[in-house]
């Protein structure tokens, strides 16, 4: 008796075989004849990389190396979003951003999470960003997978430094701050600390490799009698250039909305 188990089958194999069963002797002809036809095109290599048409992640434009930084099956070269896994869409990118949750351009975006556990916080971020190791326990660090961007949150159980986030560095230049101050707009989380000052601060290397953006969020009472201190986050988006930024920022505002703190 023939062992199945050990025989591996590939995909054009079990049609053959499927026709033999079932349909006319004609039928695994034909088969062989599509098989030969295939052995025929993977000796074709249009763009002259050394790597044929059917393994060639990008058969129009050279690429031996056949880079794949977002390993969605289409070439760096060729991906028009090579920090966005996008198997579905032709060229790795998305091509209707209006109506698929899946695609980081939609306002409907459903963003794929891991979670991150801080000292004093919990947050969602996307799931194939990695963690980078935080300077401080009130801190956390998460980058694309192509590093073009880096999302950042500080959240301290009480008071803190955040002035120290929002600083320029001297490779730097500011583009816009802005300042608001108003009421709490998370008062079931905060109901005490009614004022909520909120400051968003942007800058770029002077040399165009990045853009920062950051908002610090002060929350505090009007009522002095009360003697609380105050509660300060930051947020911070850094990236590389507009595409990465169209491409995560409707993640990063989940991000933001995510954060959850520890009750003192």
């Amino acid at each position: 008796m023939m062992m199945w188990k050990s025989i591996k089958l590939t995909p054009l194999a079990i049609i053959c075989l499927v026709f033999s069963l079932n349909v006319s002797a004609k039928e695994p002809t034909a088969c062989l004849t599509m098989q030969d036809s295939m052995h025929h095109a993977k000796k074709i290599d249009s763009d002259k990389d050394g790597v044929n048409n059917f393994e060639d992640n990008c058969i129009v434009i050279k690429n031996e190396d056949q880079k794949d930084r977002d390993d969605d099956g289409v070439g760096d070269v060729c991906d028009k979003c090579p920090d966005l896994p996008a198997k579905r869409y032709m060229n790795g990118c998305p091509t209707d951003p209006s109506i698929d949750p899946d695609n980081p351009y939609s306002p409907k975006y459903r963003m794929r999470v891991k979670k991150h556990q801080g000292a004093y916080f919990s947050i969602k971020y996307p799931e194939d960003f990695e963690v980078r190791t935080p300077y401080s326990e009130d801190e956390a660090y998460f980058v694309s997978k192509g590093k073009n961007v880096e999302y950042f949150v500080y959240a301290p159980l009480w008071g803190g430094e955040p002035e120290a986030y929002l600083k320029m560095k001297s490779n730097e230049k500011r583009i816009s701050e802005k300042i608001l101050k108003g009421k709490n707009t998370n008062p079931n989380r905060d109901k005490d600390r009614d004022v909520q000052i909120t400051k968003w601060v942007s800058f770029a290397a002077k040399d165009g490799s990045y853009t920062r953006s950051y908002v610090h969020i002060k929350r505090k009472s009007s009522n002095a009698t009360l003697k609380m201190s105050d509660i300060d986050l930051v947020f911070g988006f850094k990236y590389k250039n507009d595409t990465a930024y169209k491409i995560y920022v409707n993640a990063y505002k989940l991000f933001k909305k995510s954060l959850e703190q520890s009750s003192d």
